[in-house]
Order: structure tokens, then C-alpha cells, then sequence
């Protein structure tokens, strides 16, 4: 497991890293609701969007869903929307 402490709204937390590309990383945190989003360049933002969700769990996701599920969460979640 690879660990990173973030400032997650002023406050420094324990992130444990659940998967990742060249320009984002997700991580999970004890106490957070949600999923921890650091996309190349900005702050680490917290969502609970479902595409990030279905994301990280993509090797559950039914097989003629799962190149959707990428490009989705590429152009919408990577490019901007969080």
C-alpha cells in the first residue's frame, strides 16, 4: 500500500492510494466520505461521484462496460468536472 499525507480542507489526513494514472491519483482516508481525487495540478478535492466510483472498481464492472466506464471517467471526471 502506498500512503501519502494530503491537506484535505486545511486538514492534514493519512491517504492510502487505490489507483491512478499519469495526470490523477484516487485515495481513500479513514473519516472521509467519499473518494479523494488529485488531479495533475490542482488540489485534492473529495467527491462521492458515482464514475469515480465505478472507476476504481472497474475489474468488477461487466466486461462490454468496461471501455465506457474508462472514457466516461477520462473525459468528465480527469478533464475538469471535479
Amino acid at each position: 500500500m502506498r500512503a501519502k499525507t494530503l491537506n484535505i480542507d486545511g486538514n492534514k489526513r493519512e491517504c492510502v492510494l487505490v489507483c491512478g494514472g499519469p495526470s490523477f491519483k484516487v485515495y481513500s482516508s479513514p473519516g472521509i466520505n467519499g473518494w479523494i481525487i488529485v488531479i495533475k495540478g490542482k488540489r485534492p478535492a473529495v467527491t462521492n461521484d458515482e464514475r469515480v466510483s465505478r472507476y476504481v472498481t472497474l475489474r468488477y464492472q461487466p466486461l462490454n462496460q468496461q471501455e465506457d466506464i474508462k472514457r466516461r471517467f477520462n473525459e468528465e471526471i480527469v478533464k475538469g468536472i471535479v
